[in-house]
């Protein structure tokens, strides 16, 4: 189902609403050439590009990430699909421990590739952004302001490291 606000007359049907929210969801897929084997990959993407970063300038990046970690076989370890597959949907994004063994198909720190679908619904931009990833060779990205969303990217998990104690630095100076 394709997020957009939708005028409905009086009377129409649940069914006849979702079949127009998959009608223009799929309208928007063919009008950026997504072929249509790739639709679900596209998509579940797209989501996760949603979810993992507030800044839509940023998402072509997280979208390289995910191709890089996809092409070496590493996991791809997004806490947004380890909360989605526990069913908690609250603002914390931090995850336990138990958390993260939870065995289910979104759990990217349990599940190799991408979770078994979509864990939100991706806008047009964000599905572009999948389709057209960044040129780079990172692995890894961390928000290190949480208002802003500014965030960066590091080839390296020292890169990451760095990433995260600027983020520890932020939330203690921002409690």
């Amino acid at each position: 189902m394709f997020p957009e606000t939708y005028s409905f007359n009086i009377g129409v049907t649940p069914t006849e609403i979702l079949a127009k929210m998959v009608e223009t969801c799929v309208g928007v897929l063919e009008e950026l050439n997504v072929p249509r084997e790739r639709w679900l990959e596209v998509v579940t993407t797209a989501s996760l590009l949603e979810k993992e970063s507030k800044l839509s300038s940023d998402r072509p990046k997280v979208a390289r990430v995910i191709q890089n970690r996809l092409a070496k076989g590493m996991k791809l370890q997004f806490d947004s699909t380890v909360v989605y597959g526990v069913g908690r949907f609250d603002a914390n994004v931090y995850t336990s421990q138990a958390e993260r063994d939870d065995p289910n198909p979104w759990n990217t720190y349990y599940v190799d590739g991408l979770p078994a679908g979509a864990i939100c619904n991706p806008g047009k931009e964000t599905l572009d952004a999948a389709m057209n990833p960044a040129a780079g060779e990172w692995l890894y990205f961390c928000a290190h302001n949480l208002e802003t969303g500014e965030t960066d990217f590091g080839v390296t998990a020292e890169d990451h490291a760095r990433c995260v104690q600027k983020l520890r630095q932020w939330e203690a100076e921002h409690s």
